[in-house]
């Protein structure tokens, strides 16, 4: 961490392997995914408030609504916690999880509550209850989806590595 006025050094945290996923920063923490297959979560000094360990390597960028974090995993699972660390519920979904986040919607739909969006490598998009980590549906795109979803409108528009844009609504 850099001060911002004068860009000198605040702290730093060593780790075991390298970060790919972005850092999704919350009420005061700072919770991302490594390579070693940990979600870690620090706090504003720095220091390490929470860890959980996966069984893949996380490339995904987590993301909140202010009350949960949503992480997946190269092990296959979408992972939900609360910002004490607790982890709330955990589903496994088909392929590796190296989508850039997870999308969050807080609107029910069709009499459900919130949801999130994601794909997975095995080329899959899924709609989860956020709330407890149903499969609400899941749609063949046939092609790794590494992107992250985008929710407008109640369409859901997301990239495949096959070289498209696909709109669900």
């Amino acid at each position: 961490a850099y001060d911002l006025q004068d860009g000198t050094k605040d702290w730093e945290f060593e780790l075991k392997a390298g970060v790919f996923s972005s850092i999704c920063s919350v009420r005061d923490i700072h919770i991302f995914g490594c390579m070693d297959g940990t979600v870690y979560a620090l706090d504003r000094e720095g220091d390490l408030k929470w860890q959980f360990e996966t069984g893949g390597e996380v490339w995904c960028s987590p993301s909140s609504d202010g009350v949960r974090i949503f992480v997946g995993s190269d092990d296959g699972c979408l992972y939900a916690f609360n910002l004490d660390g607790d982890l709330v519920w955990k589903t496994k979904l088909s392929g590796k999880i190296r989508s850039s986040s997870p999308c969050l919607s807080n609107e029910a739909h069709d009499n459900l509550p919130g949801s999130l969006y994601i794909g997975t490598q095995s080329g899959l998009l899924y709609r989860i209850n956020k709330d407890n980590g149903s499969i609400l549906w899941a749609l063949e795109l046939g092609s790794p989806v590494l992107s992250s979803p985008s929710l407008l409108r109640k369409q859901v528009v997301v990239g495949s590595s096959d070289g498209y844009l696909y709109c669900v609504k």
